[in-house]
């Protein structure tokens, strides 16, 4: 204890300096209301409708019950809702889905923060360093407009791995060092985000790429990567197994995109403005690429780091790579997505120059001050049109007012659209008589005739539903193909019955649960036993 004491006293300029920064990012949440963005209603929904299928007795989820109107919707299979269960635990102990998101949000805040300050640390062995990118990664109007523009929590969330993926893959090739943190980037991204895994994975591929060499000439190196690569696989199999089952079962509307990258390119102002670094890091940008000019001084990994931000930086404004790529790269919607990465890199870069400067450490704090300072004028001035954004969100129950589903509908499946979704109480036979069934939690009960040959209830259909007669009868299940919404083949039926419907799951489904548990808990006891290993070894 008294050694902890002791760091924090040694540390206390580095501690304060932070706690100040990351209070400064999260300062406009201290008020009433939210500040809203243009994917705020989609994650709110999410985060409460999580909520509510916990108080259902659902977990894990995959379908959020009470989304499309009570239809159900399955974007639990495809936007990960591992960490949104921080804020629907915290809705559970009984604060408000306003409070329960700016708490969330602080965390996101001190993640990415967090993150950048070890990345560069691992990297510079410099403190001050660290601590000088992570106060300018932070007040960037990738990670800002993240929160307060846009609302887009996936985004968020994958800039607190998307550094330690790119940073790990960087160390194990470069440095020569174990994937660790190359895994932990890679688990928490797909856990996180599919598509700031997509550009983290496409980095490191670049990255080894040019370091190919040293993957097969240093013995074992091959193998401890594929083996990273399988750890990474099993223990986020519980996201990518089912979300592959649904992909192979049926399309959804995100084959059909709402919009494409070439429609979206930046012009060049809007890079230097809004869209892009911000004005710290839009200065450092040219002042480092300057320096690197004048001087000559082409350290190999600055030199790396820079290039790579540096090409990403640019391809959002190239119209005609987006022309020729649409189809390639038609998931990625907004090339200004590369931003994130790109911003990454470039911070990256910035924390080595600034490591490799024969500063003294007195001055090196002096430096972060100014930083600081800087950081939070630019930050606050590039939100200051969102402080009067806000809605109350105290006393609201979002299900029952929107859809849900996002303005892209992506997870729709293809023929459904919001007009087969205005019935929620009313399954349908197949001679078009309408039968009001009833709904209690997940379940939708309903009178059927034995007459009839299907009836079409009020679920939007994914793999995994389920129907029982009250006699305990299972009954096969499909979907309307005309319309999306889950079809009840009723014509083994020998007598009238009640039949209740649920998203009872699949098979696969259960299988990648057990073998994410399953490597969860070989992760730990590997830990713990190199753990008391090593406290036996060296006598600690």
């Amino acid at each position: 204890m008294k050694n902890f004491f002791r760091k924090l006293y040694v540390y206390r300029f580095e501690i304060v300096i932070s706690f100040l920064a990351i209070l400064f990012a999260f300062s406009p949440y201290i008020r009433s209301d939210l500040i809203i963005g243009s994917d705020s209603p989609f994650h709110l929904a999410r985060i409460e409708t999580l909520e509510q299928n916990l108080r259902y007795g659902i977990f894990p989820t995959k379908v959020h019950v009470d989304l499309c109107y009570g239809y159900g919707y399955g974007v639990g299979f495809f936007y990960p809702d591992f960490f949104l269960y921080i804020p629907a635990l915290l809705g559970l102990l009984g604060l408000s889905l306003e409070v329960s998101f700016k708490l969330f949000a602080g965390m996101l805040l001190t993640g990415i923060f967090g993150s950048i300050f070890y990345c560069i640390y691992k990297l510079t062995n410099d403190c001050q360093a660290a601590l000088g990118a992570a106060i300018v990664y932070l007040f960037t109007n990738q990670v800002l407009g993240s929160f307060y523009y846009e609302f887009t929590l996936g985004t968020s969330l994958g800039l607190i791995f998307i550094p330690m993926a790119i940073c790990g893959m960087h160390l194990f090739l470069a440095e020569n060092q174990k994937p660790y943190m190359l895994g932990i980037g890679f688990t928490g991204l797909i856990y996180s985000h599919v598509l700031s895994t997509a550009l983290a994975l496409v980095v490191c591929i670049i990255i080894l790429i040019f370091q190919y060499k040293k993957l097969f000439s240093i013995p074992g190196k091959l193998k401890s990567l594929l083996l990273t690569v399988f750890a990474v696989a099993c223990l986020t199999a519980s996201f990518w197994l089912p979300m592959l089952e649904q992909f192979f079962s049926q399309k959804y509307r995100v084959s059909q995109p709402w919009t494409f990258v070439d429609d979206n390119v930046l012009q060049l102002v809007n890079l230097i403005r809004n869209d892009g670094f911000g004005l710290v890091l839009t200065s450092i940008t040219i002042i480092l690429g300057l320096w690197m000019l004048l001087y000559h001084n082409y350290n190999k990994n600055i030199t790396f780091f820079y290039g790579l931000g540096f090409i990403f930086m640019l391809l959002p404004l190239c119209s005609h790579f987006w022309k020729f790529s649409r189809n390639i790269f038609k998931f990625l919607q907004f090339p200004k997505r590369l931003l994130g990465p790109a911003s990454i890199l470039m911070i990256f870069a910035f924390g080595l120059w600034l490591s490799n400067q024969k500063i003294d450490t007195r001055h090196k704090k002096y430096f972060n001050i100014f930083l600081l300072l800087l950081s939070l004028y630019a930050g606050l001035n590039y939100i200051d049109g969102r402080l009067g954004a806000v809605e109350d969100f105290g006393n609201r129950t979002l299900y029952l007012e929107i859809a849900g589903i996002g303005s892209g509908e992506e997870w729709l499946p293809l023929e459904t659209t919001r007009d087969y979704i205005t019935t929620p109480n009313l399954s349908i036979s197949d001679t078009g008589i309408s039968v009001t069934g009833t709904r209690a939690q997940k379940f939708f009960s309903f009178k059927a005739d034995s007459d009839a040959k299907y009836y079409d209830v009020p679920f939007v259909w994914y793999k995994g539903y389920e129907a029982i007669t009250s006699n305990g009868q299972h009954l096969p299940i499909t979907k309307d193909p005309a319309t999306g919404i889950t079809r009840i083949l009723t014509d083994k039926l020998s007598e009238d019955t009640t039949v209740t419907v649920w998203y009872q799951g699949t098979i696969l489904q259960t299988a990648s649960y057990i073998i994410s548990i399953v490597a969860f808990l070989f992760l730990i006891i590997y830990i713990s036993y190199n753990y008391f290993r090593n406290k036996y070894r060296y006598g600690i």
